[in-house]
């Protein structure tokens, strides 16, 4: 694996990375995708280094981010997105992979019902939206979204939210440097 590497961690088949993919193609990057919750005994042994990789990112999936107990691997992946971050390699969190990239932050993901929410489930629109976000700016005048969660990520002070629903205060943000 060279550092023209991007990896993508997948949870289930059914949350693949679709159009990051379509808008890699002729990049000259090299794309790899795991599956650790699929590959029995998994480590940190089945990753590359982050001084490998061009940049990361984490797919969705259906277990809850502190699942650790059921899916020990996720610990492993938390240990990588903290790496990465250390290491200013960019990287990108879909739906449970923002859950697991908050957590490798120390932010909190609590349940909907820990909160006092049902779940997001359909279609509804992203709120201020970060126009200059160059990942979620592209959204803001999207009518809507397709939303899938019942827990949510609870930001810090300091976090930089960059979209968020009627029901969810934090859809998106920034973690790292800008």
């Amino acid at each position: 694996m060279s550092a023209r590497t991007v990896l993508f961690l997948q949870h289930v088949e059914v949350e693949r990375p679709g159009l990051i993919l379509d808008a890699l193609k002729g990049s000259g990057l090299d794309v790899e995708i795991r599956n650790l919750i699929a590959t029995p005994g998994a480590t940190a042994d089945d990753l590359p280094t982050v001084s490998d990789l061009a940049w990361l990112a984490v797919m969705g999936g259906p277990m809850n981010a502190d699942a650790l107990a059921d899916h020990p691997v996720l610990k492993v992946e938390r240990n990588l997105l903290a790496d990465a971050l250390l290491y200013g390699v960019p990287t990108l969190g879909v739906c449970l992979g923002a859950q697991l990239l908050a957590r490798a932050q120390g932010l909190p993901v609590r349940t909907g019902a820990e909160l006092g929410r049902t779940s997001e489930i359909g279609w509804a629109p992203l709120r201020d939206v970060d126009r200059d976000d160059p990942v979620v700016g592209p959204l803001a005048d999207a009518p809507a979204v397709l939303h899938w969660h019942g827990d949510r990520i609870v930001p810090a002070s300091g976090t930089r939210v960059l979209a968020h629903t009627e029901t969810t205060e934090c859809q998106a943000f920034r973690a790292g440097p800008d």
